[in-house]
């Protein structure tokens, strides 16, 4: 990297020039390299959120899903994402790509129905073993929980339990 140029007197790092770059060796590929992560994605946020996050690559990819567990038969998880009565929305079920994987689970309300809630990691398919982090934003708390689903350990993980009286 070459730099030509002036700095102004009357502004403090206030930058009047031109900046010359000159690349040399390596090849130029067009196409997104397979291992580089996908382009993130905005997520969902409230007085609770939950992000699941896991990595994929050509040699180990898997499909993780997160699931919360209410009061009432409530049930948040891909197959049932905005229940008609809930304070809750699922708003990223991971698609089958390589690169960063998400889940976003948030409630969309300050006002719940009483009872205890579970947030729950399932294994649905895929490579093993395949590790994992949740982070949990409660108010002003925050915790992340991270985990591994094995050969040996592929039932459903229970991350976080609380309860709304």
């Amino acid at each position: 990297l070459t730099w030509t140029g002036s700095w102004s007197s009357d502004q403090d790092y206030a930058y009047n020039g031109w900046v010359n770059i000159s690349l040399s060796g390596g090849e130029y590929v067009k196409g997104r390299p397979e291992d580089l992560p996908a382009t993130s994605a905005t997520v969902g946020t409230g007085d609770f959120q939950s992000t699941l996050t896991w990595v994929n690559s050509s040699s180990s990819d898997a499909d993780l899903d997160l699931h919360l567990y209410g009061p009432n038969d409530f049930h948040i998880y891909y197959a049932n994402q905005e229940p008609t009565s809930s304070a809750f929305n699922l708003d990223i079920d991971w698609r089958y790509t390589y690169g960063n994987a998400m889940e976003n689970i948030y409630s969309v309300s300050s006002i719940w129905p009483t009872g205890t809630y579970r947030l729950v990691v399932s294994f649905f398919n895929g490579s093993l073993p395949k590790s994992y982090s949740v982070r949990i934003i409660r108010g002003a708390t925050s915790k992340t929980v991270r985990g591994t689903f094995t050969s040996s350990s592929t039932t459903d993980n229970e991350v976080y339990t609380f309860t709304v009286n």
